[in-house]
């Protein structure tokens, strides 16, 4: 991984105010994330071309060459890079640009000169893709797409959705994954409602391996869209003003929302797992929230009272006895 310096600045560094807000470049004295972290990014797709991207991109050699063929027969032919549910092909393309701009804010490349740097660039990216061009996606090529990262070695799940209705494949798909050690972060959604009152999922299912993120702005405050929730809300992170790659590799563009608070939270995740291997899904998720930075005006909002603090978390987790676990309060 590229070394973090300013011989190559990156010039939307100083204007990423979510990594100063979190602690991340503190987080990175211990570290910047490792390649054999993998988050999956289950989404719209990814520019896996994009330059701030590609040297994240998860490889599978053991696809290479392509050939035609399922080399290391997991049931899919020449999945390098991940794999398109939609399409039912090999290169998980993003006509969207959502999923490129989570995985961006998950890993993008520091000390290149472009745009910014992603909370966990030493980390590696799966795309999953299951939503078309318009941001759909129907929920059987999720749970594909869930079982396919679980299957092909994430370590975390990023799925920046949320809707209606408490559809029981979807759950148990999640499920599944916790069953393998694999946390999965999704977003409160962007209706400005108490989810606790409402028909919101993934977001409120009751599971030991999911984080529900919502979002705030630099001032502590949810932004003016953002969904919360004492209980089925756990923690905030930054959610407007968020600069990551788009869709084309020219196109630059700061986003706003719970879906975008989520890959921060996910990052963090990757962080805490580079810096402790050992840990379990069910561990970091802990630590998470036991770490956070308490916001009086968040306590009746989220359940951890507040706001993510990735410095804090990854310092807990690099400590063999977790001292901080001790300390802190546990939320389920």
């Amino acid at each position: 991984m590229p070394a973090l310096d300013r011989e190559i600045p990156d010039p939307d560094y100083a204007a990423s105010w979510h990594l100063s807000r979190i602690g991340a470049e503190r987080a990175w004295r211990v570290t910047r994330g490792e390649r054999h972290v993998t988050i999956a990014v289950v989404d719209s797709g990814v520019d896996y071309n994009d330059p701030e991207i590609s040297a994240a991109i998860r490889r599978n050699e053991r696809e290479w060459p392509f050939n035609g063929k399922d080399s290391d027969g997991n049931g899919f032919v020449d999945d390098v890079i991940g794999w398109d549910f939609l399409r039912n092909v090999n290169l998980p393309h993003d006509p969207n640009g959502h999923g490129t701009f989570i995985a961006g804010l998950i890993a993008a490349v520091p000390g290149n000169g472009i745009g910014s740097v992603g909370v966990c660039p030493g980390c590696s990216i799966l795309p999953a893709r299951f939503s078309d061009r318009d941001g759909f996606g129907d929920t059987e090529n999720a749970v594909k797409a869930f079982d396919y990262a679980v299957a092909n070695g994430a370590s975390i799940i990023n799925y920046s959705f949320a809707g209606e209705g408490k559809e029981r494949i979807l759950e148990r798909a999640i499920e599944r994954a916790g069953d393998q050690d694999v946390l999965v972060l999704v977003p409160a959604g962007n209706d400005a409602e108490n989810i606790d009152r409402e028909n919101t999922y993934p977001a409120r299912y009751e599971l030991d391996n999911l984080i529900t993120v919502t979002g705030v702005d630099e001032n502590d405050d949810l932004v003016n869209t953002a969904s919360w929730g004492k209980r089925h809300v756990h923690l905030a992170a930054p959610g407007i003003k968020l600069i990551a790659p788009w869709s084309d590799r020219t196109i630059w563009k700061k986003g706003k929302g719970t879906s975008y608070a989520t890959p921060i939270v996910a990052a963090a995740a990757g962080l805490i797992k580079s810096a402790a291997p050992h840990l379990k899904a069910t561990q970091i998720r802990e630590i998470l929230l036991a770490t956070v930075r308490p916001v009086a005006k968040l306590q009746d909002k989220v359940a951890s009272g507040g706001v993510l603090d990735a410095a804090a978390a990854v310092a807990c987790a690099s400590r063999a006895s977790l001292p901080c676990l001790k300390q802190g309060r546990r939320v389920r």
